[in-house]
């Protein structure tokens, strides 16, 4: 963590500072500011599971909003595919052919008594409630223009989600309009190329370059690492053998020494 700007003896140098080239986080005012702050040649960035996280919420805001309309009878056709299928509200008609083609497979569904397929399902379920629908548009447009929007076109695109959230008829919908606003900047400096990944194919050995985006994947994934460290133990009272645990987790092929041997020591 960065300290305070005035306390020179354990901050990281301002020549270091001053050459960092992005700052990744999620959406909490707080992280800006530091930013602004500490690192101001740092370019900001809002990472994309962050967004799309909040928008989840919102997603399910709404479903529930329209669920309690049937909770007076919990065995009503409605409560039963809100509660049921309420994942299909999170699902893209970009990558899920299965909920978007007509002719899938069929299987049995006791509830209703028949045979159904997630097509028809998927139909049932949004002809409940109008805002199922266009909460589900609105998500999906948010999910195409990270899938496919560049740094050239990101700032013309996201103007028009912005838009469209806000003329919403849906009040979740609207809120999530002004996040986007609000962090505008930032979404659509997450499209900054940083690298390249490569990966190969298994099966033909060919090797695929992709362009790869700045976001906080390993950071996230490493605090999740040490949250289920320190709750498998149900705590650590040594900071010095959680730290070798959390070291050892991380890098099994590195060995630490509860009480290492110091220079002077080994003479």
């Amino acid at each position: 963590m960065l300290c305070h700007l005035e306390d020179t003896t354990i901050c990281i140098p301002k020549e270091e500072r001053d050459n960092v080239k992005y700052i990744c986080s999620d959406m909490y005012e707080c992280y800006s500011s530091i930013a602004k702050a500490c690192l101001p040649n740092a370019i900001p960035i809002v990472d994309h599971f962050h967004v799309s996280q909040e928008l989840g919420r919102k997603v399910d805001s709404v479903r529930i909003k329209a669920m309690k309309k049937y909770s007076s009878d919990k065995t009503s056709d409605e409560y039963y595919l809100l509660k049921k299928f309420n994942w299909m509200l999170f699902k893209s008609n970009i990558n899920d052919d299965k909920m978007m083609d007509p002719n899938q497979e069929r299987k049995w569904n006791k509830h209703f008594n028949k045979y159904l397929n997630l097509y028809e399902i998927k139909d049932m379920l949004f002809s409940i409630d109008y805002q199922l629908q266009e909460t589900w548009n609105l998500k999906d447009s948010l999910v195409d223009f990270y899938n496919t929007a560049t740094k050239e076109n990101a700032e013309e695109q996201l103007n028009a989600i912005i838009k469209n959230f806000y003329e919403s008829s849906v009040t979740e919908m609207n809120a999530f309009g002004r996040t986007l606003k609000k962090w505008r900047k930032e979404i659509i400096n997450s499209f900054h190329i940083v690298g390249y990944e490569y990966k190969v194919d298994a099966s033909t050995g060919h090797v695929a370059a992709s362009e790869k985006k700045m976001n906080n994947a390993i950071i996230e994934n490493r605090n999740s690492i040490i949250k289920c460290i320190k709750k498998n133990a149900n705590g650590y009272t040594n900071w010095t053998r959680f730290r070798n645990r959390i070291l050892y987790v991380l890098d099994k092929n590195a060995k630490y020494s509860m009480y290492p041997i110091k220079k002077e020591e080994a003479k």
